[in-house]
């Protein structure tokens, strides 16, 4: 089991804070299960790998974690599951913790590029874009909201040319990874299923915010209801990829029971930075780990599930790519194709509202109340089962497109950026001094945000190499709000969230928009479209949804770089798989589409 305690931690589970002396003690006697993701052996350097593979997944996040798991269960093939960083810690097991594992080992820690027209009020005008390095990838620090996106969006996919990615098509795979936990939702097996390896289930936990939400919503003519089944135009409290209030990442979930196949290898704290590539296609790849520089081979296929950040840098640094930026860093061109292009995130904006009742997920309230923690280890109940207080969202149309789809969601998170006094959130975001100094006045106070974002937004970014060296961190331009018709949509649901936080349901815990103007806009008129353009402009809320850099499409379509097989054109025996294929990005939360994802590979790989 390990203990260590990732990063800013000294207050809230360090060896002499209350929750750390209370866990010593109490331990023992007590029955929740706590330990590393996987269990695998961190350094593992005396088992040579095999010369050659059938299979060499490369990443294992949420679609690759899931692919070496499916491929293993053919016992007639060898798998090797190369992944840059470790096991995780103990920490990713409990759902609260989300925010102590920004920045630490568990991060690839990038950050946008600043060009002037958004993340202003971030230092040096970049956001951060935290990515996962463990082995179960941003399923390790991400939020844990389940949430499949809409009927439309596959339906689209399929429309551009992606036979095969329709809703009906994909549903099924949805499905067979889904191991439902509400009874309710569970008895809907159109939708639904039960005994799959990812759990997926209600919170343990909730504030008084949670119901509050539901029911603000329908003050306004929203519905309350399933938003994974029938219709995704509801206003709910999200379920999780959580089990008796513990995260199940798809490491968790799809390789803890796998890791024990003698056909799977699975290759902690190793970098690949390069593919083999011949005349005959791709031959196998050149990782590095602990400083040393080796190679291994495939026999069939290897499958990039390196992101929508890794899976194009290591397209590029094989000479996969744009030929006018590999020319430019000398990178012998293998393929010409549109590596790193059409890249789309959902971005947004925070609306805070503070609160006369101590209803909200006030972190400095709850740490000092020992019940939460025995209440968490005894049965995985209390505050530290939630997702760092993420406890409602939902999803409407602003009118602005004529799409089937949702463009807009408004996520609650029951805290707001100073509710713990800056210690995690703060970092985390990296804030400018000046852009968290005007929550001050509510520091460790209770309130509420409400985070509206664009679900299908005009803009699109590109990630770049910034160098031959697989070392260097790529250049990520996501273009936020270059299309004015973001903005535009964005301020839709700034204004709908505004009548949401003010609603009857809130004003009863004595809500109140949060007064301030946002220092960078307060020379424009408060809450004018222009003023809310401003602070959209500066308080950039990255969601970390980050799609489309390795684009499906026919291979007529000018922005694709894998067919509807998930196959690099051009490029024989090398497929990609993770989010970094979506031709257009989901109505909603990106994890479980790239189970999904995962799923869908794995089947074509071994069935079609």
């Amino acid at each position: 089991m390990s203990t260590t305690l990732p990063g800013p931690l000294g207050f809230l589970l360090g060896p002499v804070g209350v929750f750390g002396y209370l866990a010593v003690f109490l331990w023992p006697f007590l029955k929740v299960e706590l330990d590393d993701p996987v269990g695998l052996p961190q350094f593992d350097i005396l088992t040579p790998l095999d010369s050659h593979y059938d299979y060499i997944v490369v990443g294992g996040g949420s679609s690759g974690a899931v692919i070496a798991s499916r491929l293993s269960e053919n016992p007639h093939v060898s798998v090797l599951l190369i992944e840059a960083g470790g096991d995780g810690s103990i920490i990713s097991d409990v759902p609260a913790m989300v925010a102590t594992l920004y920045g630490t080992s568990m991060d690839w820690n990038f950050k946008s590029a600043s060009d002037g027209k958004s993340c202003l009020g971030m230092i040096g005008g970049r956001c951060s874009w935290h990515r996962g390095k463990a082995i179960g990838g941003s399923s390790n620090i991400n939020g844990m909201l389940y949430n499949r996106g809409n009927k439309a969006d596959f339906d689209r996919w399929a429309e551009l040319g992606n036979h095969g990615w329709s809703y009906e098509d994909v549903l099924p795979f949805f499905r067979k990874s889904e191991d439902q936990g509400n009874h309710y939702y569970a008895q809907d097996s159109r939708y639904h299923s039960v005994g799959g390896p990812q759990p997926v289930s209600d919170p343990n936990f909730e504030t008084p915010l949670a119901w509050a939400f539901k029911k603000a919503a329908r003050h306004l003519g929203y519905t309350n209801g399933d938003v994974n089944g029938e219709s995704q135009f509801h206003f709910t409290v999200p379920q999780t990829t959580t089990r008796d209030g513990r995260r199940f990442s798809t490491a968790k979930s799809f390789l803890r029971h796998a890791k024990s196949r003698p056909n799977l290898r699975i290759l902690l704290n190793a970098k690949v930075t390069k593919l083999v590539l011949s005349k005959y296609g791709v031959q196998g790849v050149i990782y590095k780990r602990f400083g040393n520089i080796a190679s291994v081979k495939c026999r069939r296929e290897v499958i990039l599930s390196a992101g929508a950040i890794g899976s194009p840098q290591i397209l590029m640094l094989s000479g996969i790519g744009p030929k006018r930026l590999l020319k430019k860093l000398h990178i012998p061109l293998y393929k010409d194709l549109p590596v790193g292009m059409s890249m789309q995130s959902h971005i947004g904006t925070s609306i805070v509202f503070s609160l006369k009742e101590p209803v909200s997920f006030n972190v400095a309230r709850f740490i000092t109340n020992p019940a939460h923690l025995v209440a968490y280890l005894k049965n995985g109940r209390g505050f530290l089962s939630s997702p760092s207080g993420f406890e409602g969202f939902g999803f409407i149309k602003s009118g602005l497109q004529n799409k089937a789809w949702p463009d807009l969601e408004i996520l609650m998170l029951s805290g707001h950026p100073s509710i713990e006094g800056g210690l995690l959130y703060r970092g985390s975001l990296n804030l400018r001094d000046e852009q968290f100094d005007q929550y001050k006045s509510i520091q460790f106070e209770d309130g509420f945000t409400l985070i509206p974002y664009n679900l299908h937004p005009h803009s699109r970014g590109r990630i770049i190499l910034h160098s031959r060296d697989s070392d260097a961190k790529p250049i990520i331009q996501p273009n936020y709000f270059h299309d004015p018709r973001d903005v535009q949509s964005l301020i839709h649901g700034i204004r709908v969230s505004m009548k949401l936080g003010q609603a009857p349901a809130f004003k009863h815990f004595g809500s109140e928009l949060f007064p301030v103007p946002n220092p960078f806009c307060k020379y424009l008129p408060f809450l004018s479209d222009a003023y809310w353009e401003c602070v959209v402009r500066h308080f950039t809320y990255s969601i970390h949804h980050d799609t489309g850099t390795c684009r499906m499409g026919p291979y007529d379509d000018p922005y694709s770089v894998v067919d509807h097989q998930l196959r690099v054109h051009g490029v024989q025996g090398l497929r990609v798989a993770d989010a970094s294929i979506m031709p257009e990005i989901t109505s909603g939360h990106t994890n479980a589409p790239c189970i999904m994802i995962g799923e869908k590979a794995a089947h074509m790989i071994l069935y079609e």
